[in-house]
């Protein structure tokens, strides 16, 4: 089998089995920072989009670089999930309280989620800058 075919095989394993579990929607990047990506970030903060998240300013250089973070990675894989009440309406304006205000704690529904990782299959949790890759099973 080629590389390429074997990655192929890798990916569609972890659509299928990331699908299963409960997640909605499943990607997959290059783990490359880049000046684009950084000159995206910093646009990004600048413009204060990041509302209150103080904290993604405050480690930016490590945001814009995943190989600050996971080194030896050469692959993303981002998964989706759609947390919002089964009656959000979208389009309505008049009245209407933010979907994720709505709901659970998206937090939570999300953590849930990844707890359902399959077993045997690595969970890598992001450290924090500074520290090494945890990897639990």
């Amino acid at each position: 089998m080629s590389t390429l075919n074997a990655a192929a095989d890798i990916k569609s394993a972890v659509r299928a089995k990331a699908l299963e579990t409960g997640f909605d929607a499943v990607g997959f990047s290059a783990a490359a920072g880049g000046a684009e990506l950084k000159s995206r970030l910093q646009k990004f903060l600048s413009l204060k989009r990041h509302a209150g998240m103080d904290w993604m300013a405050g480690n930016a250089e490590v945001r814009a670089d995943p190989a600050k973070i996971f080194p030896a990675a050469r692959s993303i894989i981002v998964l989706g999930l759609n947390y919002g009440p089964g009656d959000a309406r979208p389009g309505r304006r008049a009245g209407a309280i933010s979907v994720y205000a709505r709901g659970r704690n998206y937090h939570k529904v999300i953590k849930k989620s990844s707890t359902a990782w399959p077993a045997g299959w690595p969970i890598i949790t992001a450290p924090k800058p500074g520290s090494s890759p945890t990897p639990r099973r």
